[in-house]
């Protein structure tokens, strides 16, 4: 049992198995048996299954059934014979046009004292063989004991008791050949096990429309019925450019502004040319002051010419000044469309996902919400390095992340954080992530957030939240 609990110990540490979450509300339900009748007949619900298993030196020679009670179970039992005997039923199920595939299985016991060695378990075939989901050792509780806790012997369960919703890995969606297993591992005559009610439930999938064909799902573009890939929205009032009445007026606000600027250095230049002759003309009359006293008329017609050209150069200075103001306010509403269009290209993005560790390198799959926008299927995979030390907290880094969102679109991420909460069947890590770099609508993409992940065995469940900004 010590060696069993080491390796089992090593399994955990080493990250990620299959966890057990609360299904969406709106889930459909695939299939359904209650077990009011013999599982395996009629119409072959479950392919009933029995395997001998030798005990030390005996061979097993044990003998079982599979039958309905009439009270709504079906009653797995041994009938005879010595050694160990292990009861299974199998059914293959279509999960077509179905993904987050969840699955709940209740049973009891009867109430006689079963072993450590006796087990319930649940097991998956998505085409790559059976994958044990959920074992239960001993007394059934509807929760993962792969190994038996080594206690003494127990009293059976006698009262139903549900797993509640087992969520699947996503190679069960929309899976045409999923196959279930549900196993029972006894040793004594007469200790009975109910198998009282499985349902399979899932979320059917729905495919997104784009009525106008610029590859912008209907659900998330700015102009539905007119091509408009780019979405470009000038006015950021959620209405693409291309059928927005308020585009021409924004853009003519632009053209002014450029050419109130054109002129303003224009009269910049008269003024300047004036300023210039008013020099010339007050040298002049600091030259001839004697003159001027001479000729009173003459010094008549200059100061009149004099106070001509200060008229003129006033009012080339009210002029400019309006001109100036007129450009400021522009330039203030320029700098608010500008901060607009910044605002815009940092979005939020969240995801929920699940995946698998081998060695050094993972793969995940998952739902992204990315601003408005809600990607399915996405898939990612990198490297994982796990850094176990003494003390009460590993550490983890993520390095060279790549997710692939579809058409040509790719975020690439890198994260660190610390496994600090950790127990017999799971650990969680928490830390930061950092988005580098991406391609297609994520084009020099950058940001950062939070990571969340519970860890169990090979496989791998995470929350994910932050900000990116699209350049």
């Amino acid at each position: 049992m010590e060696a069993r609990s080491s390796w089992y110990s090593i399994f955990v540490i080493i990250f990620v198995s299959l966890t057990i979450t609360v299904q969406h509300a709106n889930a459909d339900v695939i299939f359904e048996d209650t077990f009011d009748d013999d599982p395996i007949i009629p119409d072959n619900r479950w392919i009933g299954n029995f395997v001998q298993v030798d005990v030390g030196n005996i061979v097993s020679t044990a003998q079982g059934s599979i039958s309905a009670n009439g009270l709504g179970q079906a009653v797995l039992e041994k009938t005879g014979g010595a050694g160990s005997i292990e009861i299974s039923l199998t059914k293959n199920i279509s999960t077509q046009g179905f993904e987050n595939i969840s699955l709940d299985f209740t049973a009891f016991q009867s109430p006689v004292n079963y072993e450590d060695v006796d087990y319930i378990s649940i097991e998956f075939d998505t085409g790559n063989g059976f994958q044990t989901l959920l074992k239960d050792h001993e007394v059934w509780n509807g929760q993962n004991d792969l190994d038996g806790d080594g206690t003494p012997i127990a009293d059976g369960n006698t009262n139903p008791t549900s797993t509640g919703m087992l969520v699947l890995p996503p190679a069960a969606n929309d899976n045409s050949n999923l196959n279930i297993r549900l196993t029972l591992f006894i040793d004594t005559v007469n200790e009975d096990t109910f198998f009282d009610h499985f349902v399979l439930n899932g979320d059917q999938i729905v495919e997104s429309s784009d009525s106008d064909n610029d590859n912008v799902p209907d659900e998330i573009d700015n102009c539905k019925l007119i091509p408009n890939t780019n979405q470009e929205d000038i006015d950021g009032d959620g209405i693409g450019d291309v059928c927005d009445p308020d585009y021409s007026f924004v853009k003519g606000l632009v053209d002014q502004n450029e050419l109130l600027s054109s002129q303003n250095l224009q009269l910049k230049s008269d003024l300047e040319e004036c300023q210039k002759n008013l020099g010339m003309l007050e040298n002049e009359n600091s030259g001839l002051s004697d003159a001027i006293n001479e000729c009173n008329e003459k010094n008549s017609t200059l100061e009149k010419d004099k106070e001509f050209l200060d008229s003129i150069i006033l009012s080339l200075e009210e002029e400019i000044d309006n001109l100036n103001k007129q450009i400021e306010s522009l330039l203030a509403k320029i700098s608010q469309l500008e901060d607009q269009l910044e605002q815009k290209n940092e979005v939020d993005i969240s995801a929920k996902y699940g995946g698998r560790l081998k060695d050094d390198t993972f793969t995940i799959k998952g739902t992204f919400i990315v601003g408005d926008e809600k990607f399915r299927n996405v898939r990612g995979q990198g490297e994982f390095e796990l850094d176990e030390k003494s003390g009460k907290c590993d550490t983890f880094e993520i390095k060279n992340g790549n997710l692939n969102f579809g058409k040509g679109n790719t975020i690439q991420f890198s994260g660190s954080g610390e496994v600090c909460e950790k127990n017999r069947f799971q650990s969680k890590g928490v830390g930061e992530f950092t988005i580098n770099d991406g391609t297609g609508k994520f084009k020099d993409a950058q940001g950062s957030g939070k990571i969340s992940q519970t860890i169990i065995g090979r496989y791998l469940l995470g929350d994910l939240s932050g900000k990116v900004n699209m350049q």
